[in-house]
């Protein structure tokens, strides 16, 4: 009886487990994961990062090869690429009312919309 009990208490802290696993956090872009809860039906959002970042102005130098890798230009258009990629991220979070944002291929068995071209739309 013994053997059964612990083996059920095994398989149930396994299915507990694996329910809480549709999230990759190396792959969440805006949010926390901590104030993330399903239960609550928290939105999520999903990015590919790369047509955003390749949508910003300030990326082009570097896109095109103007920018050598490592000098101070290439540094700063780093920079600014960023931080707009960060704000137009945080201007769809909020108008969606997203709690994370999480890059493509990042969440499963979850509902998510895919707001890459929000984000773009969004780019100053």
């Amino acid at each position: 009886m013994s053997y059964k009990y612990n083996t059920m208490k095994l398989l149930v802290a396994f299915i507990l487990i694996l329910s809480l696993s549709y999230i990759d956090q190396t792959q969440i872009r805006y949010g926390d994961y901590k104030n993330f809860d399903a239960e609550k039906n928290h939105k999520v959002g999903t990015i590919e990062s790369k047509q955003v970042y390749y949508k910003i102005p300030a990326y082009e130098g570097i896109k095109t090869g103007e920018y050598e890798k490592g000098t101070a230009k290439y540094t700063q258009a780093l920079k600014e690429t960023t931080m707009e990629y960060r704000r137009v991220m945080r201007v769809t979070a909020k108008k969606q009312d997203l709690k994370l944002i999480v890059e493509m291929g990042g969440i499963s068995d979850y509902p998510s919309k895919d707001i890459t071209e929000n984000c773009i739309s969004h780019i100053n």
